[in-house]
């Protein structure tokens, strides 16, 4: 299983933002999303605006899965009031707007873990295919994107009880020497994700 926080609208945000506050935002809210991995996944690779979890078989069930990028949407907001009350003046120029959101791709698939170094980096189709994902054609700024490779290790009846009522949108994408990739996912607004608990 391959997780991935990924914040949007980064690159809008670092063009537009100071540089020395954007080097205080982004590292709190990563750091903000690494300490919230209360299911223990793996760290792959603290990319810039992202991180790669990842977990081998056998699969947490879905409603943890769900909760636990809950618990990614909610720290991140945690993390983004604590800079607001921080740096006030800076957070009214340059978040204002919900300028900077995050969203959590879930895929699965066969990989090859590969020690390099002391580094464990996962190499294959999947893992290329999880962060291509992370350009796809859905609107919302803040979601929770599963593919259909992941969703059908489970029933559809844990997949409708496990997102709480949420209604999955479906949808899919073309990338060149891949191919269409389907997926289903459920925006987050920022009230979901303060309200989240602790797991």
């Amino acid at each position: 299983m391959l997780c991935i926080p990924d914040l949007t609208g980064f690159t809008r945000f670092i063009s537009d933002t100071d540089i020395a506050f954007s080097g205080k935002v982004v590292p709190s809210v990563l750091k903000a999303i690494i300490h919230s991995n209360q299911s223990r996944y793996h760290i792959g690779e603290v990319e810039g605006d992202a991180v790669l979890f990842y977990a081998f078989e056998p699969f947490p069930e879905l409603s943890k899965i769900y909760d636990q990028c809950m618990q990614f949407f909610k720290s991140f907001r945690d993390a983004l009031d604590q800079i607001e009350k921080e740096f006030p003046e800076e957070s009214s120029r340059y978040l204002k707007g919900n300028k900077l959101g995050l969203k959590v791709i879930l895929h699965s698939g066969l990989t090859f873990p590969e020690k390099i170094d002391t580094r464990t980096k996962l190499i294959g189709e999947d893992v290329i295919k999880a962060h291509k994902l992370l350009k796809n054609s859905v609107k919302e700024d803040e979601y929770i994107l599963c593919s259909e490779n992941f969703l059908s290790q489970y029933s559809e009846k844990e997949i409708t009880t496990s997102f709480f009522g949420n209604q999955m949108i479906k949808g899919r994408d073309y990338y060149e020497h891949i191919g269409m990739i389907p997926y289903r996912y459920v925006p987050v607004k920022s009230s979901d994700s303060r309200s989240c608990g602790t797991i």
